[in-house]
């Protein structure tokens, strides 16, 4: 913003009984203090849609982990935040004796088809059978005696890795099961993420998600400082319908690995740029219903209530309230009220 701005003083003249000080100044007692005045201009504003949510992996980035077979769990390794690398132990399973029930019985209808299949042979050799008889009896024993042997490896390799392993490197993200606990291969033990591979799942209310995209930037803070710092990233996903009980959209933000799963976030995304009315921050009084500023016209202060919308670190979006080339107070505004006259001087040193 192009600022035009003026050192001013302001001669207040402040009646003796005025705002009910203990000290008052006698009647036409003027008391002057170095107060600046701005110009109001247009200025460009970033567009931001604001959201809430959590740091978590995206859901291809999850590897799940469960038993090979049903068992028990015996020991758990692992907690979520922990750090494993390839092959290190996650949790020990003690094993049903069911899946050495189930290669016995294959054991059984392996064996069944090898002396289907030798029947046949004799069959055809001394000209009973069809070829096609013999084959299909081929292929059914062939079947048999691959499945008990893959079978086989899959409970030997299982009984001598009772521990679950993590099959890659990464960061766990949630431990669903308890020593004792019963499971099996649709357990889902433990879910593992690739730690640079985090983003944040944010929430962005329905009315504003139109207005977000792939590859905007956007700013992910925590709300508990001490869980980390801000982070700079950009839109990876907006989702196309909105969550029916929130009225909310999901969108995944890309925010790099200075955050742990789980942490709570803020997130302000930007959307767009604004030519918008602008006063300095300094200018902008709090009162109980927003905020007001005051206009310098006339010889006097006047008290305006405006509408606020964006903020950047000097200067604040005025929506309605004041008109371009106005002057606002932008530095001593607090001390003002409505109405008080004014004097245009010079600036203290």
């Amino acid at each position: 913003m192009s600022r035009s701005a003026a050192a001013i003083v302001l001669a207040v003249s402040l009646l003796a009984a005025c705002h009910g000080r203990e000290e008052a100044a006698s009647e036409g007692e003027v008391v002057t203090a170095p107060i600046e005045a701005t110009q109001v201009t247009h200025h460009a504003f970033v567009s931001r849609v604001a959201g809430s949510g959590t740091i978590a992996p995206l859901p291809e980035a999850d590897t799940i982990v469960s038993p090979l077979y049903g068992g028990r769990v015996g020991k758990v390794d692992v907690r979520v935040g922990t750090s494993v690398g390839v092959g290190d132990p996650l949790l020990s399973i003690i094993l049903d004796p069911v899946p050495a029930a189930d290669i016995e019985k294959l054991r059984r209808v392996a064996l069944q088809a090898q002396r289907a299949l030798e029947r046949q042979r004799a069959a055809f050799a001394a000209g009973v059978t069809p070829r096609i008889s013999l084959e299909e009896a081929e292929v059914e024993a062939k079947n048999a005696s691959d499945e008990l042997s893959a079978r086989t490896r899959d409970y030997e390799a299982s009984t001598r890795r009772q521990t679950l392993r993590a099959p890659s490197a990464g960061l766990v993200t949630a431990v669903n099961v308890h020593p004792g606990q019963e499971v099996d291969p649709t357990t889902t033990a433990v879910s593992l993420v690739d730690p640079h591979r985090l983003s944040a799942d944010i929430r962005v209310d329905g009315a504003d998600v139109s207005r977000v995209s792939v590859g905007q930037r956007s700013m992910v803070a925590p709300i508990d400082p001490s869980a980390g710092q801000s982070a700079i990233g950009t839109v990876l996903r907006v989702a196309p319908l909105l969550e029916p009980s929130s009225q909310r959209a999901e969108v995944w933000i890309d925010c790099g690995t200075g955050l742990t799963p789980g942490t709570f976030v803020t997130a302000q995304i930007e959307v767009g740029v604004m030519d918008s009315l602008a006063v300095p921050r300094s200018a902008l009084v709090k009162t109980d219903r927003g905020y007001r500023v005051f206009v310098i016209a006339d010889g006097s202060a006047h008290a305006r209530d405006v509408q606020v919308g964006s903020l950047d670190e000097a200067l604040a979006e005025i929506r309605d309230g004041v008109s371009e080339g106005e002057q606002v107070a932008s530095s001593g505004a607090q001390e003002l009220a409505d109405g008080m006259r004014v004097k245009l001087g010079e600036a203290a040193p």
